[in-house]
């Protein structure tokens, strides 16, 4: 009978914990998803020291290795990763709430996974980047619960929390201890980490893929050019961004550098060797340096881009210009990549740089999305002021303008089609053009496949304007299966075509994971046929994807036109990176 009773509890222990992971810093006891019970949910894992004090701004030091001397109580691994430390803003319309950023902790102590693991896992494992713009990042966001993906396709899904701004992309001296990219070596000490306990973690280490979205998406492709990070992973999905956008990249180091420097004059930290200007910087309190690194604006700097993010040509991630080494092929070559995007990629952008009344793009965040107010109808003074605008950011001539203007005219004289215009020209010179340029410079190196999508759903309940189409970011919600955990923000006369377009996007995901491979009609990406496919609907047996050339004419006259109409000086105002007025 005492045998028994002693079999049920730890059966009734085992259902209630669910399962617990050796790893070789410490042993962690996860939980069955309440939704799902045949995945396990592993949160706040630690794969590196807390960069804290004397730790700040350094590159990450790895765990102890302590397997075998765990002692008798294993962790509970019950509470999500903490977000790493950013300037909390909300711009939200109403019912937009799931979308918020205020739910987790903040804490510099972040460098953590949370992981979502089947009962049965089918081998691959996907390691998506968390922490959007280089400058924010949320465990708690839609598209960072791995519980579904896990459960409909029996992949493991971690996600990885890395420094963001000042704490992951500061930069100092060229014998400082501050190097530059924290933040891409965090998410290497993770891969790393990932990679030494893949066994245990119950994965296949021959099909791991990197994945991320906008300068997350940049990150996961910057690794293709670091040989640290090459052996530990198969597999690049990059949505919305590579890392040789404009926005993604600092070449000029001396720029992060000269903003670092600022930030320290900003705290007080100024006044010291730069010995002493590191130790002030690493006592101020961390929630003032991110409030005051948000106020830093550098005229040499494009709009688009964070006054810190990855610099070129670095000390210990890069250690040459990623020029050079696309031209050479000096990257990892035994990899298949997706590339995607949305077909109005720049609309999110518009309606963050074109904030004021000079463009008409300022949005009323009080009334709902596709309110009259909301519309950013643009006259004829303001489309071209969107036009002077998007040159000088660019270092164009302000006598090029008139020729970028030739490039992109309005089917009608109205501020609908103006709008709808200015919406092209940002879409492709800030974001498009360069996964174009991106896809080919690499796609004749690889002994991989690559695939590229131009996404062009809507989400049935999407926060934004109609106007603004297919929003970069909402194409995640597909693929971490939105519609299964919040069925009840979807129309019921849509959410079942919701469910289904989810649960096809997942299965073809899924399909890249496990091979490395897409459908047979959907061609490869390569230098010779530039295919990508259109992703619209959900798709029944019978149907077969159309794949067509994705090459834009606009990108190569505004290549022509860049290379033409320099501008030897920069033209920028500083009332170009205030949003409002």
């Amino acid at each position: 009978m005492i045998f028994l009773q002693v079999f049920l509890f730890f059966q009734l222990q085992y259902f209630i914990i669910g399962k617990i992971l050796y790893l070789s810093n410490d042993c962690f006891r996860g939980r069955k998803a309440i939704d799902y019970p045949d995945v396990y949910e592993f949160y706040g894992i630690p794969y590196a020291l807390p960069p804290l004090k004397q730790y700040r701004f350094l590159p990450p030091k790895p765990t102890y290795d302590t397997r075998g001397m765990y002692g008798a109580r294993c962790i509970d691994a019950n509470v999500r990763a903490k977000t790493c430390i950013f300037t909390r803003t909300a711009q939200n319309f109403s019912k937009n709430d799931i979308w918020s950023i205020f739910q987790s902790e903040m804490s510099e102590d972040c460098l953590q996974l949370n992981m979502w693991i089947p009962r049965k896992p089918a081998g691959p494992v996907l390691v998506h980047f968390v922490g959007p713009n280089y400058e924010a990042g949320n465990s708690y966001m839609p598209y960072s619960d791995g519980s579904i993906l896990a459960h409909m396709t029996k992949t493991i899904v971690i996600t990885v929390h890395y420094r963001v701004g000042v704490f992951g992309f500061a930069l100092m001296g060229k014998k400082s201890k501050v190097p530059g990219n924290m933040g891409l070596l965090d998410q290497q000490l993770a891969l790393k980490y990932i990679y030494k306990n893949i066994d245990e973690i119950g994965g296949d280490r021959r099909k791991i893929t990197i994945f991320g979205h906008g300068t997350d998406g940049a990150s996961a492709t910057a690794h293709l050019f670091s040989e640290e990070s090459k052996r530990y992973f198969s597999k690049v999905i990059a949505f919305s961004g590579t890392i040789t956008h404009d926005w993604a990249l600092e070449k000029k180091k001396a720029i992060v550098y000269d903003n670092f420097n600022r930030l320290a004059e900003a705290v007080g930290c100024d006044r010291f060797l730069e010995d002493k200007v590191l130790k002030c910087m690493q006592k101020i309190d961390a929630e003032i340096l991110s409030l005051e690194a948000d106020q830093i604006y550098n005229l040499e700097q494009s709009i688009l881009k964070y006054p810190f993010l990855p610099i070129d040509n670095d000390r210990k991630f890069f250690k040459s210009p990623i020029k050079r080494k696309l031209k050479f092929g000096d990257f990892k070559r035994n990899v298949s990549i997706v590339i995607g995007k949305s077909s109005d990629e720049g609309s999110l952008g518009m309606v963050q740089y074109l904030n004021k009344k000079k463009y008409g793009c300022q949005l009323n965040y009080k009334k709902p999305a596709n309110n009259k107010l909301n519309q950013c109808k643009m006259n004829k003074k303001q489309y071209d002021e969107v036009f002077e605008l998007v040159a000088r950011d660019a270092d164009l001539k302000r006598k090029a303008v008139p020729d970028l203007q030739n490039i992109y005219k309005p089917k009608k004289p109205t501020n609908d089609e103006r709008r709808n215009t200015a919406l092209r020209l940002i879409s492709d010179i800030a974001y498009d053009c360069d996964y174009i340029k991106f896809s080919g410079e690499v796609s004749g190196f690889l002994y991989g496949n690559e695939y590229f999508f131009n996404f062009k759903k809507r989400l049935s309940r999407s926060k934004w304007p109609k106007w603004m189409g297919v929003v970069r970011g909402e194409e995640l919600l597909y693929l971490f299966g939105h519609s299964y955990k919040f069925p009840f923000v979807y129309d019921r006369k849509k959410l079942e075509d919701e469910q289904n377009f989810s649960r096809q996007a997942m299965k073809t995901l899924f399909k890249f994971l496990n091979t490395g491979k897409l459908y047979k009609s959907w061609k490869p990406f390569n230098p010779w046929e530039p295919y990508g496919v259109d992703i619209d609907r959900y798709m029944y047996p019978y149907e077969h994807f159309a794949s067509e050339n994705v090459t834009k004419l606009e990108c190569f006259k505004i290549g022509s036109l860049l290379q033409k109409e320099k501008s030897p000086i920069n033209r920028r105002f500083i009332s170009d990176y205030l949003n409002q007025g």
